[in-house]
């Protein structure tokens, strides 16, 4: 929260935090956002899968600048 308030000072980015259960409604709200380009997730970085302990890795060390997706299939 301290990070997002520096930013916010200094920045002309916008953000924001969307905290909710994950259950289909609020999903579905959700998607809706994103859709509609009020939300647009960040993401620092796509694994596959068989790099899993890497991507666990890089989220231990704290110098992610967004979400970590790790790719199944």
């Amino acid at each position: 929260l301290a990070r997002f308030m520096v930013v916010r000072q200094f920045s002309k980015q916008r953000q924001s935090f969307f905290v909710c259960k994950p259950n289909r409604p609020n999903l579905a709200f959700l998607r809706e956002l994103i859709e509609a380009g009020k939300v647009r997730p960040v993401v620092d970085r796509v694994y596959p899968f068989a790099e899993l302990a890497d991507a666990l890795e890089t989220m231990g060390e704290g110098h992610v600048q967004g979400k970590l997706v790790v790719r199944i299939g």
